[in-house]
């Protein structure tokens, strides 16, 4: 722990957050000691670190990446802006870059924070992702009457949504076939979509 410390503190003592997140970049921590423990838990309360599951039965953290969530639209049933959320319509708000939105979830993701990825899955007769927006907030309680319990914001991205739109991920491209409302996207998928939104 005394080699640890002295590389995560700075010289007054106090733990640097900036030298936490090198060391942590580097291997993940055993939970084997009181202030290790301690240290672990405050950061994982604050959302710097998360639990690693499944790890043989140790208790190994890393540090919290940037998610890829997968957000499917209806063009036929949902709206954005109130006006049809078609691949076309999309493309157009994003160019006029009114800042963060509020969209919508069936269900809460606790794990949708700030900085997180969201790309656009157009279901029916479209079946592509073909827009991609950044995650300004975690999800929260909707008021009564909304038109679906949770909500969150999120703000176009102007160059990949653009890029998108003109080559977008088609369904049959896919390792996920069946998306459907909001979840976590797969990795091949990730990396195929970075390549068509020239990320």
């Amino acid at each position: 722990m005394g080699v640890l410390e002295n590389r995560v503190t700075g010289e007054d003592g106090e733990w640097d957050p900036a030298r936490v997140i090198t060391t942590l970049n580097s291997y993940g921590w055993e939970t084997d000691d009181k202030r290790a423990r301690a240290l672990l838990r405050t950061l994982t309360e604050q959302e710097v670190l998360e639990k690693i599951p499944n790890r043989g039965g140790r208790a190994v953290y890393q540090l919290v990446s940037p998610r890829d969530w997968l957000y499917c639209l209806d063009p036929e049933r949902d709206t954005m802006g109130n006006g049809p959320s078609t691949p076309a319509r999309v493309a157009r708000l994003a160019r006029e870059d009114s800042g963060p939105t509020e969209w919508w979830l069936g269900k809460p993701l606790k794990r949708m924070r700030d900085g997180d990825r969201l790309w656009i899955y157009f279901g029916g007769v479209e079946g592509k992702i073909a827009a991609m927006a950044h995650v300004k907030s975690s999800p929260r309680p909707a008021p009564n009457g909304s038109q679906k319990p949770y909500r969150f914001d999120a703000e176009l991205d102007l160059k990949a949504t653009t890029a998108l739109s003109k080559s977008p991920v088609r369904l049959e491209e896919m390792d996920q076939r069946h998306p459907q409302a909001c979840g976590e996207m797969r990795a091949a998928d990730v990396k195929l979509a970075e390549a068509r939104a020239n990320l």
